[in-house]
């Protein structure tokens, strides 16, 4: 594999609600409830940053994103007003920008629980922060490597291997500067035998699947369609954010030009 030169904001920092840290997640279970609300603080949140700039959030868009954070923090919504206050945003999100949904609406279609990892290839692993934070969890599938898409410091120093990249899940990140130092990571655990790596952001919906779609494209000579086709046949529901897929459409450029990619691109002329 020819080397690759460098190119030279977090989920729960939304109001008083920090269900994470509130819910003591290292090593211990979070109940469906706290799953969910922490589902629909992230749903705020990604709402809010996707429409940043010049126009900023439509006013339909807004009321109804406080709306659902309001009822969050109030701590008393059930399943049924649960599911309205999302289809209210969803609805008011179609009607603003339909193609801002796309990530956004994968995290409402996320199941309930997220605490489970899924192979992706043997050897390399996807998962939310809910397994990733859980130690009997790693220890148990025999993860020895972790690369952590998050602004957290790793949770088990001693135990694992981490690589830290502090990346945040908004369209206006930079994250294909990490491409390189997560390949070299990724495939250095994955050619020695006996280990597991496994991949995880928050949700493992964006962040993570950003990184393991780069490390496919690099890995395989696949296009970024492919190598997302491979995450989403193990974990149907990633979908990078609007952001990271134009970064991957450039990160597919710069492969082909230097030979790694030689297939058809994705709009169906070679690479000419």
């Amino acid at each position: 594999m020819r080397s690759l030169s460098a190119d030279k904001m977090s989920l729960f920092e939304i109001g008083p609600s920090r269900v994470v840290n509130d819910a003591g997640l290292c090593g211990t279970r979070l109940t469906q409830e706290q799953i969910e609300n922490a589902r629909d603080l992230r749903i705020c949140h990604l709402v809010e940053h996707a429409f940043e700039g010049a126009n900023g959030l439509p006013e339909g868009v807004r009321v109804k994103v406080e709306a659902l954070r309001a009822q969050v923090e109030s701590g008393t919504m059930d399943e049924t007003a649960r599911r309205h206050a999302r289809s209210e945003v969803e609805q008011a999100i179609m009607r603003a920008h339909v193609e801002k949904f796309d990530n956004i609406r994968a995290i409402m279609l996320a199941p309930a629980d997220l605490s489970e990892m899924q192979m992706i290839v043997p050897g390399v692993y996807i998962s939310s922060q809910y397994a990733a934070l859980n130690r009997n969890t790693l220890q148990a599938e025999g993860i020895t490597h972790v690369c952590m898409c998050m602004e957290f410091s790793p949770p088990y120093p001693d135990q694992f291997q981490y690589l830290a990249l502090k990346v945040y899940d908004v369209p206006t990140q930079e994250i294909k500067s990490r491409f390189v130092e997560s390949y070299e990571f990724i495939y250095k655990a994955h050619s020695t035998p006996g280990t597991k790596t496994l991949i995880h952001c928050a949700m493992g919906i964006s962040r993570s699947s950003t990184i393991a779609t780069a490390y496919l494209m690099r890995r395989y000579g696949l296009t970024a369609p492919e190598a997302l086709a491979m995450i989403r046949h193990a974990r149907p529901y990633v979908a990078p954010n609007e952001g990271f897929a134009k970064q991957l459409v450039l990160y597919e450029q710069e492969l082909r030009e230097l030979g790694i990619i030689k297939r058809a691109s994705s709009n169906g002329r070679g690479t000419g």
